[in-house]
C-alpha cells in the first residue's frame, strides 16, 4: 500500500497548469493563492471548480467571497507563482493588476482569465472544492507555466501539420496599416455609441478639442480636429445652432474668429468624456500604466519627429 508521501509523488506525475485564485476580502483587499487544481466542468452552463485546503487560512475569506477569479499563468510568471505561494503579507506587492467585474482583482498579461460565481462547495476529504459560473473570460497565445513532479516547466505546441507554410504578409509589419487596423479595433465601438446618442465622428473631435474652456482659431481647430475648412464650417454652424458652441466674430477677419464651447457643450462633452475614459480602460486593461504612458507618449511624439525629420 502506498504511504502518503509515495501516494503523493504519484499524484505528481499529473502535469497541470499553475492559476492564481483571487478574490476580494474584507474591506475590498485582494485575496490571492496559488493553485494547480483548477479545472473545467461544464461549457452548458459555464463551470470550473478548484479545491482549497481546510486548513488554509485563507478559506474563510474565499468561503465568504459570492466570486473569485482564476489567474492562468503564462511561462514567464513563475515569479508570480512563488509570490502567490508564499506566506507574505501582502502578495500583490508588486504585481500588476486590475478589478474586473464585481471588483474581482485580475492579474494583467496571464494567458487566461475566468471571473466568476460561486454556485457551490462541497467538502471532500481535507478539501473544499468551490465551483464557479463563468461570467466573463479572456485568453490569449502564450506558453503556459506547468507544474510536474514537483517543479516547473513550460510547454510549446507544435506546428499544426494541416497548416500548410507560414506566410507573412507585408502589411503585417507596415506602419499605415498597423496605425489604421490598431484605430479600427479600438474605436469602432466607442464611435458607434457616439452615433447611437446623436454625435457624429467630427462633432466629437471638436468637443474634445474645446473641453473644457479651450478658446481655439478656425485654423488651429482644423488641424487639431484633422477636419478640413468645408467640414470644420458645416459642423460649427449646426453645433452653434444647437447652442453648443459659440463662434467670436469681433475681430472681424473670419480666419480670425475663436471658437469656444456654451455651458450646454461643456455638459454634453464631460458626459461623453465620461464614456471615452471607461471605453479607454477596457481597451487597455490588460496593459500596465507604465505601458500606457510609453504607448501614449510614442503615438505623440510620432507625427513631431516626422514633421521634424
Amino acid at each position: 500500500m502506498d504511504t502518503s508521501l509515495a501516494l503523493r509523488r504519484a499524484f505528481g506525475k499529473f502535469a497541470t497548469g499553475i492559476a492564481v485564485v483571487t478574490t476580494s476580502g474584507e474591506g475590498d483587499a485582494p485575496c490571492g493563492l496559488t493553485i494547480n487544481s483548477f479545472s473545467s466542468v461544464s461549457l452548458k452552463p459555464p463551470l470550473v471548480l478548484w479545491s482549497l485546503t481546510d486548513s488554509s487560512p485563507n478559506l474563510a475569506t474565499f468561503l465568504n467571497a459570492s466570486h473569485f477569479a482564476i489567474n492562468i499563468l503564462s511561462g514567464e510568471q513563475r515569479a508570480i507563482s512563488d509570490q502567490f505561494a508564499s506566506k507574505a503579507d501582502d502578495r500583490f506587492a508588486g504585481i500588476d493588476w486590475f478589478r474586473g467585474i464585481n471588483g474581482l482583482p485580475v492579474i494583467r498579461n496571464t494567458i487566461a482569465t475566468f471571473e466568476c460565481r460561486r454556485t457551490q462547495t462541497v467538502n471532500a476529504g481535507d478539501h473544499v472544492v468551490f465551483f464557479g459560473l463563468v461570467e466573463a473570460s479572456e485568453q490569449c497565445d502564450l506558453e503556459p507555466l506547468l507544474f510536474f513532479s514537483g517543479q516547473y516547466g513550460t510547454a510549446r505546441l507544435p506546428p499544426d501539420p494541416g497548416a500548410g507554410p507560414k506566410t507573412t504578409s507585408y502589411a503585417d509589419g507596415y506602419l499605415l496599416h498597423l496605425l489604421a487596423t490598431a484605430n479600427e479595433a479600438v474605436s469602432v465601438g466607442f464611435h458607434s455609441e457616439l452615433s447611437g446618442g446623436g454625435i457624429s465622428l467630427s462633432t466629437w473631435r471638436i468637443l474634445i478639442a474645446l473641453y473644457p474652456e479651450n478658446r481655439l482659431n478656425v485654423g488651429s481647430l482644423a488641424r487639431m480636429c484633422l477636419l478640413k475648412q468645408p467640414t470644420l464650417t458645416r459642423t460649427l454652424d449646426r453645433l452653434e445652432r444647437a447652442g453648443l458652441v459659440r463662434r467670436d466674430h469681433a475681430a472681424g477677419d473670419r480666419r480670425g474668429v475663436l471658437v469656444e464651447l456654451t455651458g450646454q457643450g461643456r455638459e454634453i462633452a464631460a458626459g461623453n468624456m465620461a464614456k471615452a475614459r471607461q471605453h479607454e480602460q477596457e481597451v487597455l486593461k490588460h496593459y500596465s500604466e507604465a505601458e500606457i504612458q510609453d504607448l501614449k507618449q510614442k503615438l505623440r511624439e510620432l507625427p513631431k519627429r516626422t514633421q521634424s525629420g
